[in-house]
Parts: C-alpha cells; sequence; structure tokens
C-alpha cells in the first residue's frame, strides 16, 4: 500500500522582529533513517509552510517504514521536530530577537554643587524611536541608569533607535551625549561696592594720604584680593566676579580698611548694597593766631606816635609861653599904676618891686618853664621815632609776593608808618636845635 507524510512550518521568531526569516525552507524525507533520494519540500509563505510527501511506499520487506523529516539548516534558527507521519510533522524554528541594552551615568557641572542647587533625585526616560517606553529614578547613590533587554529591532528587521531624556532640573542646562546626561550650572556671582568718605574738614591738616588700601574678607577670612582707593578713581571700587555661594551656603563678605594714621575708620553698609568706609579725624586747633601775634604789635603800636607826636608838640608847647604866663601874672584886684608897677600902699605888698626887674623876672620863668616843657616832650617824641625807626629799618627792600594778601597789606602799612616816622624825627630834631 501506499502513504503520505505532511510537515508543517513554524516559526517562533517573535513575527520574524529581527527580520532573518528566511524566504524559504527545504526539507528532507527519510525512510528508516535513511535520505530518500529526490524527497524534499520547498517551504515559504506562497505554500503557507506547509507541504506532503505523497505515494510513499508503507511497506518495505514486509515491514512498515518509519518516515522521518529534516530541515536544512536556517541561520539564525534553531530546529524543533514534533509529531510522526501518520499524525504529520512539525518543524519549529525559533529564533530569539536580539536585545541591547542602554546605559549611562550623569555629571554634575557645578563646582562640587558650590551654590547647593543640586537635587537629590532625577528622572530619566528611555524613548524608542521617539517614543517613551520606560522610566527610571536617579538618586544620588551613583548617578547611573541602566535598560536592559530591550529589542534591537522591529518589523522584521528595522533597527529601533533608542533615546533618553531628563526631566529639567531647575538652575541646570542639560547636555546629553549617547546615553550620558551633563548637567552644567554656573555658580552663581555677585560684586561689592566699596565707597570712601573723608570726614576731615576737607583736608584741612593736610593729613589726608594719597590712597588706602581695602581688603576684602569671606565669610571673615582674608582673600587675598584688595582695592586701592584714591582720587583719581573718585575714591570708589568694586570686588567683581565673587562667588555667591560656598558649600550650598551664601557667602558672607566684608571689608577691612588698612591702618590710616591719624584715621579712625566707621564702616557702614553690607555687601548688597555696598560698602562705606568712613575715615575720620579731628582737625587740630588754628595755628594762625601763634604766627601773626609777634607782627600785630610790629604794625600797630607804632602808628600812635607818628601822629601825636607831629601836631601836637609843634603846637602846643610853642603857644604857652606866649600867651599864659602874660594874663597870669596880672592880678585884677590889685590894679597897676600908671608905671604898671603895684600899688605900694596895698598892704598885701611888703616890698615895693621895680617894674622892669618885675617884668625881666617874670618873663625868665615863663620862658623857662616853656623851655623845660617843650625840651621834655620833644625828648619824648625823639624816644617813640627812634622806636619806630628802629621798626622800619626792618622792613625788607622788596614788597613780598602780591598773591599774600595779608602780607602785602602789612608791607604798605609799615611803609608809610617808615616814611612818617623819617619826616617826623627830622621836624622834631630841628626843633630841639632852635
Amino acid at each position: 500500500g501506499k502513504t503520505s507524510v505532511t510537515v508543517i512550518k513554524s516559526w517562533d521568531d517573535k513575527e520574524n522582529q529581527d527580520g532573518k526569516r528566511p524566504q524559504s525552507v527545504t526539507i528532507q524525507l527519510l525512510a528508516d533513517g535513511v535520505k530518500v533520494e529526490g524527497k524534499t519540500l520547498v517551504l515559504n509563505a506562497d505554500n503557507k509552510w506547509e507541504g506532503t510527501f505523497s505515494g510513499l511506499d508503507e511497506y518495505k520487506n514486509g515491514k512498515k517504514v518509519a518516515y522521518t523529516v529534516e530541515e536544512a539548516a536556517v541561520e539564525g534558527y534553531t530546529t524543533t521536530i514534533t509529531g510522526d507521519a501518520t499524525k504529520g510533522f512539525l518543524v519549529t524554528n525559533s529564533h530569539t530577537p536580539e536585545t541591547v541594552t542602554v546605559e549611562g551615568s550623569k555629571t554634575w557641572d557645578d563646582k562640587d554643587n558650590q551654590d547647593g542647587k543640586r537635587p537629590e533625585s532625577i528622572t530619566i526616560r528611555l524613548l524608542a524611536d521617539g517614543t517613551e517606553i520606560k522610566f527610571v529614578k536617579v538618586t544620588g547613590d551613583d548617578w547611573s541608569w541602566k535598560f536592559e533587554g530591550l529589542p534591537k529591532y522591529k518589523d522584521k528587521g528595522i533597527s529601533i533607535e533608542y533615546t533618553i531624556t531628563e526631566d529639567a532640573v531647575e538652575g541646570y542646562n542639560c547636555e546629553i551625549t549617547g546615553f550620558h546626561i551633563s548637567n552644567h550650572h554656573i555658580p552663581a556671582k555677585t560684586s561689592v561696592e566699596v565707597s570712601k568718605v573723608w570726614d576731615d574738614a576737607e583736608d584741612q591738616d593736610g593729613k589726608r594720604p594719597q590712597s588706602v588700601t581695602i581688603q576684602l574678607l569671606e565669610d571673615g577670612e582674608h582673600t587675598g584680593m584688595i582695592l586701592v582707593l584714591n582720587a583719581d578713581n573718585e575714591w570708589k571700587g568694586f570686588f567683581h566676579e565673587l562667588d555667591a555661594y560656598k558649600n550650598g551656603k551664601k557667602v558672607e563678605y566684608t571689608v577691612k580698611e588698612e591702618a590710616v594714621k591719624d584715621y579712625s575708620t566707621t564702616i557702614t553698609g553690607d555687601a548688597e548694597k555696598g560698602f562705606t568706609v568712613i575715615n575720620s579725624h579731628t582737625p587740630e586747633p588754628p595755628t594762625e593766631p601763634s604766627s601773626e601775634a609777634p607782627t600785630e604789635p610790629s604794625s600797630e603800636a607804632p602808628t600812635e606816635p607818628t601822629t601825636e607826636p607831629t601836631t601836637e608838640p609843634a603846637t602846643e608847647p610853642a603857644a604857652e609861653p606866649t600867651t599864659e604866663p602874660e594874663e597870669d601874672d596880672t592880678d585884677p584886684a590889685i590894679p597897676p599904676d600908671e608905671f604898671g608897677s603895684i600899688n605900694p600902699e596895698d598892704p598885701s605888698n611888703g616890698t615895693r618891686v621895680d617894674d622892669e626887674a618885675q617884668g625881666t623876672t617874670a618873663e625868665t620863668e615863663v620862658e623857662t618853664e616853656a623851655e623845660t616843657g617843650a625840651e621834655t616832650e620833644v625828648e619824648t617824641q625823639l624816644s617813640v621815632t627812634n622806636t619806630m625807626a628802629e621798626t622800619t629799618a626792618t622792613l625788607p627792600t622788596r614788597a613780598p609776593d602780591t598773591g599774600d594778601g595779608f602780607s602785602m597789606g602789612l608791607y604798605l602799612c609799615l611803609f608809610t608808618m617808615s616814611a612818617l616816622t623819617s619826616g617826623g624825627l627830622w621836624m622834631i630834631r630841628r626843633k630841639k636845635e632852635e
């Protein structure tokens, strides 16, 4: 009798996900384990991957033939055959789709979290051809992630493109290279302004220095940064590009001034609004009176004699001898006789005096008194004028600088006094000689 053997092909490859399935396979028929020449089946999509060996001898040499099948090797697949000749054979081709692993790590570019802005965790999302398929939360333990067992292909061998994204991290910029992410944060910067104020009565004492040096302190520690303030920069300056934070905490900036001789220092303000450094100096008492005091007597004291000696002595001493003695010698109560003598009969007169002798004696007394008074006044005026002459002799021969108003005025005053004194001295000496 005759028999037939049916063969069905089965594919276990996720619908040819990797695109490795061949266009066809070849099935070989075996009889009692020996290949039967000319008995093969070609299975493909056109025959729906099924076929039948027909017209086969059921017996050989009185024994039932044992029919089996085998498949020619299919690259990338393993083959499993089940069933028998009576029920038919099932040839299963299996292929495990290739997978990939996506892994990456995080890099923080933030100066070791200087500003303290780094979060405790981040979220990484996995995308396949732009569609999110998975996500993972990553903490600060190691800042890395791994997606495993991801199919390499889809739709019969089309490669899948995997990418990752990160949920936004406040204060950071994200840069993705492959499956690695770098988060960049530029540490906050600040600046500190310093202004200088002088409280020294507009540098009255001339003690103000040409410049001062301001030191910057960070949390009380010297930074090594300084500002030199002077008139050229209008006594103002800035400390620029300063870190606003350190180890996640805001830095407290202060300033200190190097000691300024003869000045006390007061600092007000803060780093945000700016610092004002006030240098105070109490001006010393004015020194002008002590230097001008000696000059006042020399200029004012001589001025009094310059007028009195030159006018009063010249007129008053000369007038007294000529008028007053004549009026005083005649007593209106005792009328003189016709010769002008005193009445001899007047009991108040003890002795008769000759008119001529009396007149001569009176005239001599008057002249003596006048000469004595005049000589005394002349000597007094000579003493004063000699003193003034000695003072004016010390005058400089050249006028001082006209830029000094006080000195110029004093010079003109003394020069005038000198001229007056010289003239008065000459007149007095001539009067004495007469």
